[in-house]
């Protein structure tokens, strides 16, 4: 396998000489979602991952060149002699703050509670600069109406000052002077986990709209233009949902309502964000597209017309079939899929060098996406 780091759009170079493991994992929802590197480096390496590595974007390739897997440093750990250093995470970073609080009379007897509030937004442009924009809402509970805003105001600087920049903290240990060489770990997250880094809000929309209009709104919403409806492959659910959003809810946490909704037969959809950030948001397949032997001592995954799947190329969201175990029953059909002992719906895999892959799959409950439709404003569009 080949690992790649790089900038956005700037390719620095290859970590196939200095990586010693990788593991990284893809889910059915979410797509790439998380991938741990760790890397032998010299003194130079070292320190230059630990000044300037946070961010970095990562690619992972396959035997074949083709890319397997993308996402960004998250986390950076690493250790030279004595010194250990861990720098982030990145994703606990805000730089661009406000805060959410409801001011209460003392006056009143006992104190009442007014409307909530929110502060004018706080930013710092260094921080965004360097790393993109990280949005964040601080709950500031109950404040005295007296000096509401000067104390909500007060709290989000001393928060925005706190968190502009990665946290860095470091371990010296005077017992393992004699210790390796310069090594670094990176915690790498897939670009699915930066749609949890702002907010998204549609406070002046009314009635309902598709699922696929909303999944493009909150695309295009992104402050840092990492993802678009444009670069997005949305397919047409046929579920309405409320377009209204006013509660200050991140991007991810309003893609993950929809998705629970399903489709209009209460079937699952996925959603995935792959190569190039790009989105897709499809139904999830009726077939059958993996067999895995049980008792093969290969453990080879292969397609269903006997093509091998090397351990990096396989893929969530799909169906397999353990084609040696219980094979005096029929063939599945797609009606008996979920109940059918013998297949699995890939939910997430993970992969550990250098040819190794586990996968995990768990039954669809629909009536928890027929209950999502009801419950959450989400409904069939006739």
């Amino acid at each position: 396998m080949a690992v790649i780091w790089q900038p956005r759009g700037t390719m620095l170079g290859s970590l196939t000489a200095e990586i010693t493991s990788c593991t990284f994992s893809t889910r059915a929802i979410g797509g790439y979602w998380d991938a741990t590197l760790t890397l032998d480096v010299g003194r130079e390496g070292f320190e230059e991952w630990i000044a300037d590595g946070l961010g970095r974007h990562i690619e992972i390739y396959g035997d074949a060149m083709q890319k397997v897997w993308e996402g960004w440093v998250n986390r950076i750990d690493g250790s030279a002699g004595a010194l250990s250093v861990t720098r982030g995470p990145l994703l606990d970073v805000a730089n661009r703050v406000a805060v959410v609080y409801r001011e209460k009379d003392t006056s009143a007897s006992p104190p009442t509670l007014g409307a909530q509030a929110i502060t004018t937004i706080a930013e710092n442009a260094a921080s965004q600069l360097a790393f993109g924009i990280f949005e964040q809402i601080v709950s500031g509970g109950e404040l005295d109406n007296a000096v509401g805003i000067e104390e909500a105001d007060q709290l989000r600087d001393t928060y925005l000052a706190e968190n502009a920049w990665p946290r860095t903290g470091k371990t010296w240990n005077a017992g393992n002077l004699g210790g390796g060489g310069p090594s670094v770990t990176l915690y790498c997250l897939g670009y699915v986990h930066l749609l949890a880094a702002y907010t998204y809000e549609d406070v002046a929309g009314s009635g309902t709209m598709v699922t696929e209009a909303k999944i493009a709104g909150v695309l295009d919403a992104d402050p840092n233009n990492l993802f678009a409806s444009a670069n997005a492959d949305l397919g047409a659910c046929g579920v309405l949902v409320a377009r209204y959003e006013g509660e200050g809810r991140t991007g991810w946490d309003v893609l993950q309502d929809i998705i629970e909704l399903g489709g209009p037969a209460n079937e699952r959809w996925l959603l995935m964000v792959g190569n190039d950030r790009r989105v897709t948001y499809e139904a999830a397949p009726e077939t059958v597209e993996y067999l895995q032997s049980v008792y093969d001592a290969d453990m080879q995954v292969t397609t269903v017309t006997g093509d091998v799947v090397e351990p990096w190329d396989v893929r969530p969201g799909k169906w397999l079939l353990f084609s040696d175990f219980l094979t005096g029953l029929p063939p599945p059909d797609y009606a008996s899929l979920e109940q059918d002992m013998r297949t699995m719906f890939i939910e997430e895999i993970v992969y550990n060098m250098p040819r190794s892959v586990s996968l995990r799959g768990n039954p669809y409950d629909t009536v928890k996406a027929r209950l999502a439709q009801l419950t959450m404003t989400g409904r069939i569009l006739a």
